[in-house]
């Protein structure tokens, strides 16, 4: 459906109800949880009721949105909604405090993209608290569309490859050849290789600002930012997401989509052992 947060909520219902979400994370947040529930027009009360009785895969729970709605979601207000998430902005002083210091970053930190600041907290909690006690293998649940502050798309996805990787801890299987391609472009982009990039994973195992800034100091002290256009507009080109104008239904169905549904799928699976 092309809805920004939808499968966050989801995930996080579904994993609540199985007991696998931290205590610190709201399964139905009343910011942008509640936001996406509104912006579809469904009553959260029995939306919440199916996730947690259904613990449906992502498919199965668009197709009861649509069902329950009997008809498309208003786009307009879908497009609306997306674009306030590309764009939103984390302001309040004590959030900024509490993200910032999660991250580890100083209090001075200018960085106040809601999208760059909460894909952070995500992996440095992750990094510190749940990577450590990994004996099982996993695939990397963070899409290529993803980016840090350098910008870079797919980086972080393959940090996150490469550290399970060197713990072992890799579903293989989860990995296809687009990712490998995809690997191999971005490290063209910022002047280093397959060998350099996974040894310093391997000799370090680095929380992710830590790989950026050896990704940095690779690329001379600063990411040329014509090759780090040029490299983003291949994962998401120009337009795609984040520009999207009118009535229409937003455009969900490129290869990172599909990729970012195979590794949901799998994930579900893991978790609710299921085939």
């Amino acid at each position: 459906m092309g809805v920004c947060q939808l499968p966050r909520f989801w995930w996080k219902a579904i994993t609540r109800s199985a007991g696998f979400l931290d205590e610190e994370y709201p399964e139905f947040s009343h910011g942008l949880d509640k936001s996406v529930v509104e912006t579809l027009e469904l009553d959260a009360e029995s939306t919440l009721r199916y996730l947690r009785e259904a613990t449906p895969p992502y498919l199965d729970f668009e197709a009861w949105i649509l069902a329950a709605l009997g008809r498309d979601p208003d786009w307009r207000c879908v497009n609306a909604w997306n674009d306030f998430n590309y764009n939103r902005q984390h302001y309040r002083p004590r959030k900024l405090v509490e993200t910032y210091g999660d991250i580890g970053f100083p209090v001075d930190c200018v960085i106040t993209s809601a999208v760059i600041l909460n894909c952070l907290q995500d992996w440095q909690l992750f990094f510190k608290r749940d990577l450590p006690g990994f004996s099982s293998r996993i695939g990397p649940l963070i899409s290529s569309l993803d980016y840090g502050p350098l910008n870079l798309r797919h980086l972080p996805r393959m940090w996150l490859t490469s550290l399970l990787r060197a713990k072992d801890n890799l579903d293989r299987d989860s990995i296809i050849a687009e990712d490998e391609e995809r690997d191999d472009g971005l490290l063209a982009a910022i002047g280093t290789n397959t060998e350099l990039f996974r040894c310093f994973i391997a000799d370090n195992m680095p929380d992710y600002l830590a790989l950026e800034d050896w990704v940095a100091n690779q690329a001379g002290g600063k990411i040329n930012a014509d090759k780090a256009s040029a490299w983003n507009a291949e994962i998401a080109p120009p337009g795609v997401g984040n520009a999207i104008l009118g009535n229409k239904k937003p455009p969900a169905d490129s290869p990172v989509d599909r990729q970012n549904l195979a590794d949901w799928d799998r994930a579900y699976a893991a978790v609710f052992k299921r085939p």
